[in-house]
């Protein structure tokens, strides 16, 4: 299994969706459906059948696995036909299977970005005799399943490196799953295929792409049938902070520099040294305000509103200043 990624719709931080355009690439073995190039060539309907390096067939007709995105919603799947691969050629990985299917695909999925993500490595898991555990976890191990009685055979994650969140808002960065795995097949096995892992997508808010170094992990969960195998796509996000730096912070920047130059009026221009001061202060709430719609809504401050809350008290300062030594 892969994705080829394309297209990043829409980013919504409010409801913690994500909306993007993917490629679902599955290739797996159906015996049922071996044959050679030889046996093309012989006994194909015609000319062209015969040239060609598959066979391509309805997704109906024949079986297809049973998955779904567990995370998602609103998933649009068009009708792609599905090849079939001779058995004695090197197309699309055909070690792999004889069966390759690309799935175009629109969906959103959810992931919390008010909070900072983890990036994630395997854990080795435990080793048991008979109920006690013999090779216990690392302590920065963290189990990637729901409770169940009996974590035998369960993978473990180890929190590698901390990505920034919504709090480092206009620096921030995220680290979303995409969950795959079957809808209600217990027994399907599913494994990354590294080659059908692509990424060509772009929006004007975020510089996108997979996890090049472990695009996918295997998870198996637990759930009242029994555990499933799962696939954890991870969709590294970072936004791009050149509007709001060169829109917002730099002209607040400058605008705090312009308000410490109040300290080079002389005093005997006291009217002239307040009027000066105060305009410069309301320039920069006026520059926070306009840009209140485009900041995100949190309970929490962003570096944007601290840094917007240091010049506004910067600036205020030669303005008390000014009033104490006039009085």
């Amino acid at each position: 299994f892969g994705m080829g990624y394309k297209k990043l719709e829409s980013v919504d931080v409010h409801s913690s969706s994500i909306v993007v355009n993917a490629w679902l690439r599955m290739q797996w073995q159906d015996d049922r459906l071996n044959y050679t190039v030889a046996q093309m060539k012989t006994n194909g309907p015609s000319p062209t059948f015969a040239q060609s390096s598959y066979v391509v067939v309805d997704h109906e007709l024949i079986w297809t696995p049973d998955l779904a995105i567990i995370n998602g919603h609103d998933v649009q799947c068009e009708n792609a036909p599905i090849w079939v691969l001779p058995s004695d050629t090197n197309l699309y990985h055909s070690d792999q299977g004889n069966i390759y299917w690309a799935v175009p695909c629109r969906f959103s999925f959810t992931c919390d970005l008010s909070q900072a993500s983890g990036k994630h490595d395997m854990c080795p898991p435990e080793d048991y005799i008979g109920t006690q555990v013999v090779n216990p976890p690392a302590e920065d191990c963290v189990v990637f399943a729901n409770s169940v009685a009996d974590w035998e055979g369960f993978y473990r994650l180890r929190v590698l490196e901390e990505r920034e969140g919504l709090e480092d808002f206009p620096f921030d960065r995220y680290r979303c799953a995409i969950k795959v795995g079957p809808w209600a097949d217990q027994n399907l096995d599913l494994a990354v295929s590294h080659h059908f892992f692509s990424s060509h997508m772009h929006f004007p808010a975020f510089s996108s792409d997979f996890s090049r170094e472990q695009p996918c992990v295997e998870v198996s969960t637990q759930y009242p049938p029994g555990p499933f195998n799962e696939l954890y796509c991870y969709l590294e996000m970072e936004r791009e902070a050149h509007y709001y730096v060169t829109n917002c912070l730099v002209p607040q920047l400058f605008m705090l520099f312009l308000a410490w130059l109040t300290f080079f009026i002389p005093m005997r221009d006291a009217t002239d040294r307040l009027a000066y001061s105060v305009t410069l202060v309301l320039t920069i709430y006026a520059t926070a305000f306009i840009f209140a719609e485009h900041l995100p809504r949190t309970g929490t401050d962003t570096t944007l509103d601290t840094f917007t809350t240091f010049c506004v008290v910067m600036g205020c300062l030669p303005l008390i200043v000014t009033v104490v030594m006039e009085r």
